[in-house]
């Protein structure tokens, strides 16, 4: 119950991190509500990977999952690049 407890905190704070990241008040603030969401989004995918080495859910089943979780990372990281790039060329 405690895992499913942080899998289910953890995943749902990407969203609502990112959903924050869109009101920012400035570019800052937006890198680090990304930034947020990526560390919630590495902590969905420790927890994704401890239940399939234990196997509580077969690890063919998580891989979907796991891999929609690098994608998704992948993104976050080249927008928050990005956001970094174009605010120290101005």
């Amino acid at each position: 119950r405690r895992i499913v407890d942080q899998v289910l905190a953890a995943g749902t704070s990407v969203g609502a991190n990112v959903f924050e990241a869109d009101e920012a008040m400035s570019r800052a603030d937006f890198v680090k509500c990304l930034g947020i969401a990526n560390k919630e989004l590495n902590e969905t995918r420790f927890w994704l990977r401890l239940i399939g080495r234990h196997a509580w859910i077969p690890p063919a089943r998580l891989e979907p999952l796991i891999q929609e979780c690098e994608e998704v990372r992948r993104v976050l990281g080249a927008i928050i690049a990005r956001t970094k790039r174009v605010a120290k060329a101005r």
